[in-house]
């Protein structure tokens, strides 16, 4: 998970937001059985929600349409706050392993929120597991701790799979970070790869990041966070 830069709300879901959400809200009210948006305002709120990841799940980080199918989480549930279905903070693209772990978890805004605070100064790295867990510096706000804890198991990121792709991840970059360790000049191949790195569609920006910074190069960890904003 890494912080995501939302950008101003879409004119589209503006215009039809109040429209959408009393559809949803008298469907609560009434009983009715009807999905919470029509395939029209979803395909509207699909294409905008995967350019804020780069087409990415924004908790797990898997290519959307790839690893899993790309849905749309609602940070507050659409049955917790129903009021909330088409706010555009509280909509995020995500995988459906994500989106079906969390469901309709009632955590009172306990959860990491990407768009609004930054996951890589909160998120830690096993480097034997892969797994994630808090940042040593939350050992002095126990609350913050509980906070990354209760994200992490809301959206299943310790699974199994997810593990795996971050350790294969973290030895792909610390193969590279070797590499380039030992060559007075970097070579075209080198290059070519740290291209595939930091493009912006890359998954697992969190690991490399995080790698990246532990081998001692904290300036292309940076670099990496620029290209993902679109500013190099």
């Amino acid at each position: 998970m890494i912080q995501l830069v939302r950008p101003t709300e879409p004119e589209s879901l503006t215009r039809f937001r109040a429209r959408w959400t009393t559809r949803w809200t008298d469907s609560l009210r009434d009983g009715s059985r009807i999905d919470w948006a029509t395939p029209s305002a979803k395909r509207i709120l699909r294409g905008l929600l995967l350019a804020l990841s780069r087409g990415k799940c924004a908790f797990c980080e898997g290519i959307l349409r790839l690893t899993s199918s790309d849905e749309i989480e609602h940070y507050h549930a659409k049955t917790v706050r129903p009021e909330l279905v088409f706010d555009w903070p509280n909509l995020f693209p995500a995988c459906g392993i994500c989106n079906r772990s969390k469901g309709d978890l009632d955590h009172q805004g306990r959860l990491l929120k990407p768009d609004t605070e930054n996951p890589e100064l909160l998120l830690w790295l096993n480097p034997d597991t892969g797994e994630l867990q808090p940042h040593p510096a939350l050992d002095a706000e126990p609350e913050q701790a509980r906070r990354v804890k209760e994200t992490i198991e809301a959206y299943g990121l310790q699974r199994g799979a997810l593990c795996a792709q971050r350790i294969e991840m973290m030895d792909e970059v610390n193969r590279w970070l070797r590499r380039i360790d030992n060559q007075a000049d970097i070579s075209q191949e080198c290059r070519e790869e740290w291209e595939k790195l930091i493009h912006p569609s890359r998954t697992l920006k969190f690991v490399i990041r995080h790698v990246l910074t532990l081998g001692g190069q904290p300036q292309l960890a940076e670099i990496d966070r620029q290209r993902f904003r679109g500013q190099v």
